[in-house]
């Protein structure tokens, strides 16, 4: 098994980190899209993408800005690209409430919803609204 170190970089659709072997040596991976549809390929030009990829270091400022980054240049498009828009909302959500700001997260899960729902994204609606329940429901025993 091998352990994550740290994220080096992302290159349109690759993200390259860098582990280390069971014997502690270290070894640079480079994680591609194996299906690059056209959507895709557009989207990595235009986002940075590198919300969810710091998520998995656990580096939360770095989340949340990539994420806020993201989501506003979603939103200055021309038509906002409102599927895009929903997920780097749930995305900054994520990184608030485990930065302690459950009232933001809270309030980023349901613009989260509201636009999934307008750019008619069942699959996005429902991942933000389980985060929601999680995350008004986290601080009940």
């Amino acid at each position: 098994q091998m352990l994550f170190q740290k994220l080096i970089g992302s290159v349109g659709s690759s993200v390259i980190m860098l582990l280390q072997t069971p014997n502690g040596k270290q070894k640079m991976v480079t994680l591609r899209r194996t299906i690059p549809p056209l959507r895709i390929l557009r989207r990595s030009e235009d986002y940075s993408n590198l919300g969810p990829a710091y998520k998995l270091t656990s580096e939360w400022d770095k989340a949340l800005s990539y994420s806020e980054g993201d989501l506003e240049r979603s939103m200055l498009k021309d038509p906002p690209d409102l599927k895009a828009a929903a997920a780097f909302a749930t995305q900054s959500g994520e990184a608030r409430q485990e930065l302690g700001q459950r009232e933001f997260a809270v309030q980023m899960f349901q613009q989260a919803i509201n636009m999934a729902r307008v750019a008619l994204d069942p699959m996005g609606e429902v991942l933000a609204f389980n985060k929601l329940v999680l995350a008004m429901t986290s601080h009940v025993p």
